[in-house]
């Protein structure tokens, strides 16, 4: 499109470009019909990309015209500028394209802001008018998808999210995760050769009604974590056998060279005031007279959704109360690094010489740039107090008849029904020498450990390698060994069992579409989690 430029003129404020259209004639939009017959005139502001920090006022000359077809409705007609902004535009193509980019990558509001610094004024309203829109028919036809679920609001409603895992592309974003929705898709698409998705019911039945023809490949990721969740739910059976297993605080044994370690001073667990005992004690009668009152109301024969509503408990915290033999303690969390530690060793020092003054260690230690509060010095000085300090409030003071408890510098927990379950499916070889002390533990208390352990290995080696010949033989011996959890998971797979096999023979899995939901969580949070599903299908497939 020829435009002759007539003036520039630049002030404080704003850079004004005059110009006008060089185009011998124009097109009717309605009829399509040249016409080189003048109407009128008149001037078109639009605004264009910034020149530095100042702002561009782009003024066309631009002319109507009249309509030579005397049938058509249109009698005149506005001159049209494609290359350079469409219909009753106000801003030229390339600022709209520039706001959708920063909308693309930053969002509404976030780009909105940054637009203003980089001379693009422009609302949030206008970054998401100006997002690109989804096309309607993939560019290219996929062959091979993944389909998983993603969170709107979470645990209350869900999308579904589907990813060509050739391109590594997003292609569709479904307002639910129920058959009809995913079945209603995949029949618009009648070349899919494979379907990848997690072992949800669901996804299964709308792949048959949808894509019958397509082969359907459970995602392996999903496949050995249902095997840790049954040997999760083995362990909470077994409690009671398994009640003297600990194993270390600590990260494990062997991950760094004894020779690179660096000397530390002893971390002692913070010893909470009998304020904060009397809390952990009330909280966890609450939790036991929970656990006895559902372990009752089941025997009565309720269910596991009943007994949830009933108590406003979720069904997973149900499921555990009713599997578990014994009630299920709360496993002590490992101590972190805190905003003391490279204080620590000065600290320490300082306690060895004698200054046990907490106020005044702090002091000390903001000096030296610590910017936390006081109440983690005061921690850390009681931690170490045989007896408590004159300036502590009474209700906090422990009873003086009563010894201290001894705190052991490098502390044993009994770990949770989850870690010692990654024991059971771990490469042996590479668990430190304190788990595989608890896992031989483990085997010589439980006998169904001891059974099931060498079938989760077998299990496990089969899937990494892609051993599709051991899968038939491996269900019909889970099948027999009279474990029940073993038992039920091999039977679901038994109903599984092509999609499974399918995952032992092809190369294809979900990872990429985990990917692809892990940065459609990226982007729902940068708006906060008011992004709708058009908002989420125009900054990942739009932009795409």
């Amino acid at each position: 499109m020829p435009l002759r430029v007539e003036s520039v003129v630049i002030d404080a404020n704003v850079i004004t470009v005059t110009a006008r259209s060089l185009q011998p004639s124009s097109v009717c939009p309605l009829c399509q019909t040249p016409s080189t017959r003048l109407h009128s005139r008149y001037r078109r502001t639009l605004r264009d990309l910034p020149w530095g920090a100042w702002p561009v006022r782009l003024v066309v000359r631009v002319r109507r015209f009249r309509c030579v077809l005397r049938t058509c409705r249109r009698r005149v007609f506005t001159e049209r500028l494609p290359d350079l902004a469409p219909p009753h535009a106000r801003s030229t193509a390339r600022f709209r394209q520039s706001l959708s980019e920063v909308g693309v990558v930053v969002g509404a509001k976030p780009g909105a802001r940054l637009a203003q610094r980089l001379s693009l004024p422009g609302s949030a309203s206008t970054l998401l008018r100006a997002l690109p829109l989804p096309p309607p028919i993939p560019p290219a036809l996929p062959r091979v998808i993944g389909v998983d679920d993603f969170a709107k609001r979470r645990g209350r409603s869900y999308g579904t999210l589907i990813v060509d895992l050739e391109r590594r592309r997003p292609l569709a974003l479904l307002e639910d995760r129920t058959a009809p929705t995913l079945a209603a898709w995949l029949k618009g698409q009648p070349q899919l050769e494979v379907v990848c998705s997690d072992r949800s019911t669901e996804y299964a039945r709308g792949i048959a009604l949808g894509a019958p023809q397509a082969t359907a490949v459970a995602d392996r990721w999903h496949v050995l974590k249902n095997l840790r969740e049954a040997l999760e739910r083995l362990l909470d059976h077994h409690q009671k056998e398994l009640r003297a297993i600990t194993l270390p605080v600590a990260s494990r044994e062997g991950d760094a060279d004894p020779a690179e370690k660096v000397e530390t001073p002893a971390r002692l667990p913070a010893t909470p005031s009998p304020r904060e005992q009397a809390i952990r004690e009330g909280k966890r009668e609450r939790r036991r007279a929970h656990f006895e009152a559902v372990r009752a109301m089941w025997a009565e024969g309720a269910n596991l959704v009943a007994i949830a509503r009933h108590f406003g408990l979720s069904r997973t915290t149900v499921a555990r109360y009713v599997q578990a033999d014994a009630f299920p303690e709360w496993a002590a969390h490992p101590q972190r690094p805190g905003i003391l530690e490279p204080f620590e060793a000065y600290l320490q020092r300082r306690w060895d010489e004698g200054c046990h003054n907490g106020l005044q260690l702090l002091r000390e230690i903001q000096a030296q740039g610590y910017q936390g509060s006081h109440k983690p010095v005061a921690r850390w000085t009681r931690a170490r107090r045989p007896v408590p300090a004159r300036t502590t409030p009474t209700k906090d003071r422990a009873d003086p008849a009563v010894p201290p408890a001894v705190t052991d510098p490098d502390p044993a927990r009994r770990p949770s029904s989850r870690r010692l379950a990654w024991l059971l499916v771990r490469d042996p070889e590479r668990l430190a020498d304190a788990e595989a002390q608890a896992l031989a533990q483990m085997r010589e208390a439980c006998s169904a450990v001891a059974t099931a352990y060498p079938l989760a290995q077998q299990f496990g080696r089969m899937v990494r390698e892609r051993q599709a010949a051991a899968f038939v033989p491996w269900l019909d011996a889970a099948r027999q060994c009279g474990v029940p959890e073993l038992k039920s998971f091999a039977m679901g797979l038994r109903r599984d069992q092509p999609a499974v096999e399918a995952a032992l023979t092809l190369q294809w899995s979900n990872g990429q579409t985990e990917g692809q939901v892990t940065k459609l969580k990226l982007v729902k949070r940068q708006g906060f989690g008011r992004g709708s599903v058009d908002y989420l299908r125009r900054r990942t497939i739009g932009a795409a």
